[in-house]
């Protein structure tokens, strides 16, 4: 007879799968948005929108509850902003809102309901800041190489 696994342990690999999705979606738009065409962050939001779907399998788990007044507003906020993108004379701009703003919103429900343990928010907090550092050393290595092949003379190098 096959033995069934806990609910609590589908219910943590749940929630690593979710937070690995959500995390590594969101390092993926922040890599490829920064500075070029939104087009090249829609697979951060595919995935972001996996982890959103994959999420309704933990349905029926007992978590805390949100503060349904504040998920009320958010919801209000997020509508209204949706409202306005729909509405934009701008289509091509208003798709690449219309992305992000979902994205934000799946995140936002994300975290406020189903990832709301500590080690889910410091997976986050830690992961966010060590992509931070690598982006800001892979910067400053730009900076620097192409500091000294415009000018090979360290006095007209750029300083900080």
């Amino acid at each position: 007879m096959p033995q069934i696994l806990p609910p609590r342990i589908i219910f943590v690999w749940l929630n690593f799968l979710v937070s690995a999705l959500l995390f590594i979606g969101i390092g993926s738009i922040q890599i490829q948005l920064g500075g070029t065409r939104p087009a090249h962050a829609y697979p951060g939001y595919l995935l972001v929108g996996c982890a959103g779907l994959l999420s309704a399998f933990a349905i029926g788990i007992k978590r805390c509850t949100p503060n349904w007044g504040t998920l009320l507003w958010t919801s209000l906020f997020f509508g209204y902003l949706l409202i306005r993108t729909w509405l934009s004379p701008l289509q091509f701009l208003a798709n690449a809102n219309l992305f992000l703003i979902l994205a934000a919103l799946t995140t936002y429900f994300l975290s406020a309901g189903l990832l709301t343990e500590l080690r889910w928010r410091l997976f986050f907090i830690g992961g966010f800041l060590l992509l931070e550092i690598g982006r800001t050393m892979a910067y400053e290595q730009a900076v620097f190489t192409s500091a000294q092949t415009i000018s090979p003379d360290s006095s007209k190098a750029w300083h900080y």
